[in-house]
């Protein structure tokens, strides 16, 4: 690790930051995708190396629909022509877009995505926020790369942490008609990109109510409160965030939450359902190592 200035470590950042970037404006042209950013071991494990490497490593996918592949290429050159600039003095870091393929339709583009089973029921906490414009491409890059590393601690440094991150807004969400609109949180028709987080919870020395609930209080410590630093008027996914988040009522349903109050109290008044961090869950307890579900006022 000696062999890596923090001017290199810094321009990867810088990288990253400026890719996060770009996001939007690709977006609103037509292009889509998912990938990852990686440090510590994490990072280490995709690069193949012998030992954690300072810095982060980011991998994406993009995707397009009724685009030839010469299209987005023009659109992503200028992207990696600024940040291979930007990675002038840093010699030992790098920025490749591989040449994009064509699937002649949409089975082979699932099968293309889907070449092997996805893992389910893992043990774990994840937190996630919804990111517009305001958050990424509006900011100064130094100040990006701040969030992104500061978001990015991992509770035991050298393990280091993935950042998962969707392309999932902009324009296909904003542009649906009113009256096709699903029952989302508002700031979904705002927001460009969706980014996760995840922790491994300590089932062996604690039961998995007492270890959710420690992983949930680090994530509010070190992760909620940065997020609502650098993204105050988003939001989370709800379905895929933490449920232990202080401030869940604004997070996961956003400016619709008093108006769902008075819609579960109309059709639901003898809360016959019930979810931890749902709509007026307020004062029941959910017990996750009992199972019991208790009013407490």
């Amino acid at each position: 690790m000696s062999d890596y200035s923090d001017t290199t470590v810094n321009a990867t950042w810088a990288a990253f930051a400026q890719l996060m970037s770009s996001f939007p404006d690709l977006m609103d042209q037509g292009i889509t995708g998912s990938g990852a950013a990686f440090t510590g071991i994490a990072a280490r494990s995709i690069l193949g190396l012998p030992e954690p490497i300072p810095g982060v490593l980011a991998s994406f996918t993009f995707r397009a629909l009724n685009m030839t592949t010469e299209k987005m290429s023009d659109l992503l050159r200028p992207l990696q022509n600024n940040i291979l600039s930007s990675l002038s003095d840093a010699s030992v870091t790098s920025f490749k877009i591989s040449d994009p393929s064509t699937n002649t339709n949409y089975t082979d583009f699932f099968l293309a995505l889907n070449a092997s089973p996805s893992a389910a029921g893992r043990a774990g906490l994840v937190t996630s926020r919804l990111l517009g414009r305001a958050q990424v491409s509006d900011l100064a890059v130094d100040e990006l790369a701040s969030y992104l590393q500061r978001t990015m601690a991992s509770r035991i440094e050298t393990d280091g942490t993935t950042l998962s991150i969707a392309l999932q807004g902009g324009p296909g969400l904003r542009n649906i008609p009113r009256e096709r609109r699903g029952a989302v949180n508002p700031v979904w028709r705002d927001t460009y990109l969706h980014i996760i987080e995840r922790t491994n919870i300590d089932t062996a020395t604690n039961t998995p109510g007492v270890a959710l609930r420690e992983a949930g209080e680090w994530f509010e410590a070190n992760k909620e409160t940065i997020f609502r630093e650098w993204a105050p008027d988003t939001g989370a996914y709800m379905n895929e965030a933490n449920p232990f988040n202080s401030e869940w009522k604004h997070d996961f349903y956003g400016t619709t939450y008093e108006r769902l109050v008075r819609i579960k109290r109309q059709f639901d008044p003898t809360y016959t359902l019930s979810v931890s961090a749902g709509v007026d869950s307020d004062f029941w307890e959910y017990n996750m190592d009992s199972g019991k579900l208790c009013q407490t006022s």
